[in-house]
Formats: structure tokens, sequence, C-alpha cells
């Protein structure tokens, strides 16, 4: 039996090779980090409030907490509100959360017939203990048409 010699080329190659298989690996264990998404299942608009009904889900590996929604909201060609909601809803790994938003308008719709309203902002959550929370931030743009 004869034995050939690796040559320098060939090892560089393995070794690059075996590099790229460990980054690989490596990757595939470190967990989905995708960002929470928003979208609205259904909005109305009764006189100058308007109510979102909203689908937030989570595709990370990581449990969440939805501390914050900072919103506008577009009605027609302008903007009718703005604001925030604050509070906490648990939104666990892989989790949906369905949430009611109820805005009240900070100007008259300059057109209160219009069938298209959209929502944009926002979504901020903590990760981890009260103690020790990490903040993080997820915007979203989402148009709907009003029942």
């Amino acid at each position: 039996m004869t034995t050939l010699p690796i040559s320098t080329l060939g090892r560089h190659s393995l070794a690059l090779g075996a590099l790229a298989l460990s980054a690989g690996l490596v990757g595939c264990s470190m967990g989905d980090h995708s960002n929470p998404t928003l979208s609205i299942s259904s909005a109305r608009v009764q006189g100058e409030q308007a109510t979102f009904n909203l689908v937030i889900e989570n595709p990370s590996d990581a449990d969440l907490t939805l501390t914050g929604i900072d919103y506008t909201v577009i009605y027609g060609p302008l903007p009718v509100a703005e604001g925030q909601w604050t509070g906490e809803h648990p939104l666990p790994s892989k989790g949906i959360l369905k949430k009611a938003l109820t805005v009240q308008f900070d100007s008259p719709p300059i057109d209160p017939s219009e069938r298209m309203i959209e929502l944009t902002g926002d979504m901020l959550f903590g990760k981890g203990d009260a103690g020790a929370m990490e903040i993080h931030t997820a915007s979203f743009s989402e148009s709907t048409t009003v029942r």
C-alpha cells in the first residue's frame, strides 16, 4: 500500500473545509432570533376613534413581554392620531398574541368615508425578568380596509 503525502494546498483546503463545517454547525444551533411581527386582523372606525384587532407573532426562540406600542394612525391622506399603549402582555417563543387597540383621534379625519386605515410605529419588548429586562423594538407598518 502506498501513502501519498498531502500537499500544502491540500492541507489548507482540508482546514478551510473543517472550519466552514464547524461554523455552519454553530449557526444551526444558535436558534431563531427573528423580530416579532404585527398584523391587523380587522379595524373599525366609529366617530373619531378606531379599534384595531392586532395579531402579534413571535417567531424567535426567546420568550418576550410586550411592554408598549408607539403608533401613528393614518386615515385618509393625513395622520389623525399619535400615541402610545403601555402595559405588559407575555409573548412566548413561537407564540401569538391577539390584542385590541382603541385609539382616539387627535384630529377629525378629512374624509370620514375613507375605507383604508394605516397603523405604523414600533413595538417595545422586554426580555428577561423585571430586574434585568433588555428592551428591544420591532417596527411595523400595516394598512387594512375599515369595516
